[in-house]
């Protein structure tokens, strides 16, 4: 009956809504990987100064003096 046409036509309604929002944050997603992926390939194919390299080094130092000193204040 009328019930059950417009059971229908709400389902259809909800699918349709479905297929858009998951069709938009599919498109939306792959807009951030792309805009990701771009900027990697930006910041790979650049070249850096020599004097910022010190830096780069002194990131994976300094957590390991940090550990030496947090080990020597934990044993003390």
């Amino acid at each position: 009956g009328l019930g059950q046409r417009q059971r229908h036509a709400a389902f259809g309604a909800f699918t349709s809504a479905g297929r858009a929002f998951w069709a938009t944050s599919t498109s939306a997603a792959n807009a951030v990987a792309s805009l990701t992926a771009s900027s990697a390939r930006i910041l790979r194919s650049t070249s850096m100064f020599a004097a910022f390299r010190p830096w780069m080094k002194r990131l994976y130092v300094m957590p390991l003096a940090r550990a030496a000193a947090l080990m020597r204040w934990i044993h003390s």
